[in-house]
């Protein structure tokens, strides 16, 4: 599971937690459908630092790969001049 989604699960659970515990002995429809309307946003903030993070990882592996590419390159023509 996506350590993002834990976290929003365990927000949404000390939400819900701490609006039971505030001296209210039922919940409120409109403090649950706040609680629901924060946890929906930070899943949504969560899912899009994830593609954000997906997103510089793929750069990261595409530099990565030029970098491979551009020393074998070098490599070949270094030892290519020291057998003339």
């Amino acid at each position: 599971m996506n350590k993002n989604l834990v976290t929003v699960a365990k927000f949404s659970a000390i939400a819900l937690s701490l609006a039971l515990a505030s001296g209210c002995a039922t919940v409120k429809k409109e403090d649950f459908e706040a609680v629901k309307a924060t946890a929906e946003q930070a899943k949504a903030s969560a899912a899009q630092a994830q593609a954000t993070a997906d997103a510089a990882k793929a750069s990261a592996d595409q530099a990565n790969t030029c970098c491979t590419t551009t020393n074998e390159k070098i490599d070949r023509m270094f030892k290519k001049s020291m057998n003339k």
